[in-house]
């Protein structure tokens, strides 16, 4: 049986893998498709330090720290692999 910690960082990982196939699907739609309690999620991701859309730190292992206030899924799926492409591995 998986405790909820890992529920939450199956669900999470899971979402991020379906963002580059649909970057327009919403976390609370998914969670709900996932049997998972969004409110629970958006806590464990808070105590993680990890965020949806605004308010996203990246840091990238060449030390390149990126902030963004607001953007789209979308737009930050875009700006990932747009930073593949460069050559530099993504959030290694």
């Amino acid at each position: 049986m998986t405790t909820a910690e890992e529920r939450y960082e199956e669900t999470w990982n899971n979402y991020l893998v379906l963002l580059n196939k649909d970057p327009n699907v919403s976390l609370a739609s998914f969670t709900k498709s996932k049997n998972v309690y969004h409110r629970g999620m958006t806590k464990w991701m808070s105590r993680n330090g990890l965020s949806v859309l605004s308010g996203v730190s990246l840091t990238f292992p060449d030390g390149t720290i990126v902030n963004i206030k607001r953007g789209s899924a979308k737009a930050l799926v875009s700006f990932l692999s747009l930073y593949r492409k460069g050559g530099e591995p993504c959030l290694g």
